[in-house]
């Protein structure tokens, strides 16, 4: 994983690094989570959508 663009998410391996994390950085692994998807579907075939009807 890049670090530079991911420098949170690059952090976290395991539920309990997650759980390490304080609660004012959640939204920022949430975007940095996001765009790693993006990225990866943008390159690789599949679909990115919500969930919800």
């Amino acid at each position: 994983m890049e670090n530079n663009k991911y420098p949170l998410l690059s952090t976290i391996e395991y539920p309990s690094d997650l759980r390490r994390l304080h609660i004012d950085q959640l939204p920022q692994v949430c975007d940095e989570l996001r765009q790693k998807i993006i990225d990866e579907v943008s390159v690789n075939p599949g679909h990115f959508a919500s969930s919800w009807s």
